[in-house]
């Protein structure tokens, strides 16, 4: 398993490293930098400033703002459940680590001190806690949770299988991450303390960067199963699943909105990346958000 991610999917950013992640949170449907979409806020990675950075789009005129201007890279942008707070991915210090920051990119304060790298952020429903994945004294990423006020990290996972792309259910009570602990990508869930494991898919092929509907039955997430990267979605019994995109693009970082009525994720299906919006119940719609020349991805609600 490579540094900055532990699925072998050939899509960068420009002028990033390979870092592609999920949904932190469950928000409304956003406004997106003339592409479309409502007033509700977007937090996303783009490099439309020249570094990967985290902006943010509120729909109001001006379009999206820049949020980060450190040098490197800056993204994994998740949204707290209240809308205060964003939890993000840099490079800055020189290892990645996790970040948190105001909504309007002030008191950026880093997180993790880990030898290694930390990446991967997504808010407990509480908007207390942040559930990330770190390397350990091994150079494995295990799954870890920190209080967003700072403070020292919880190991919840242990062994020799890589972990990626945590996230809390909307109880707070499960997570659900992507592990190759059967040789390949699979996603399973555990409780909060990382206990009582159950897989959800077993297939060939990866399947990863889970996200929770609002109503914690089911989860969207990224597969190969198809022969391409496209978006599917599974119950959280690890039953019924459903492919809601065809596209020969690559379409990852799903993400719900908080009605569970729409679904918004990147794709390259223009070419570079964007931020695409689309129906949860059949991937009917799609809609550019973004619609820029720039790379834009890593969507959160």
């Amino acid at each position: 398993m490579k540094r900055y991610l532990v699925i072998t999917f050939t899509f960068a950013l420009a002028t990033a490293p390979l870092i592609i992640a999920g949904c932190g949170g469950n928000r409304n449907v956003p406004g997106g930098g003339g592409g479309g979409g409502t007033t509700s806020p977007i937090v996303f990675q783009s490099d439309r400033a020249g570094n990967v950075d985290v902006w943010i789009s509120t729909g109001t005129p001006g379009g999206p703002q820049q949020l980060t201007t450190a040098p490197g890279f800056d993204g994994q942008p998740a949204l707290s459940p209240d809308g205060t707070k964003i939890a993000f991915t840099s490079d800055r210090a020189g290892s990645l680590d996790v970040y948190v920051m105001d909504i309007d990119g002030s008191n950026q304060t880093r997180l993790t001190f880990f030898p290694g790298d930390a990446k991967d952020p997504s808010f407990h429903p509480s908007g207390q806690q942040i559930v990330f994945v770190a390397q350990d004294v091994n150079g494995i990423f295990q799954v870890y949770v920190i209080p967003t006020a700072g403070g020292s990290p919880t190991q919840l996972t242990a062994g020799t299988a890589e972990h990626a792309e945590p996230a809390f259910s909307p109880d707070g009570q499960r997570i659900a991450y992507a592990s190759d602990e059967d040789g390949d990508l699979e996603l399973f869930v555990m409780n909060a303390q990382g206990g009582n494991k159950q897989q959800l898919t077993n297939n060939t092929v990866a399947d990863t960067m889970p996200a929770w509907h609002p109503s914690g039955d089911r989860l969207v997430y990224v597969s190969k199963e198809g022969g391409n990267l496209d978006i599917w979605v599974i119950l959280a019994t690890g039953s019924g699943k459903q492919r809601l995109t065809t596209d020969p693009a690559k379409d990852i970082s799903p993400c719900y909105s908080a009605d569970g009525q729409a679904i918004v994720f990147e794709s390259d299906r223009s070419g570079h990346s964007q931020v695409y919006l689309m129906s949860a119940v059949n991937g009917s719609g799609v809609q550019n958000l973004t619609n820029s020349t720039s790379n834009d991805g890593s969507p959160c609600f």
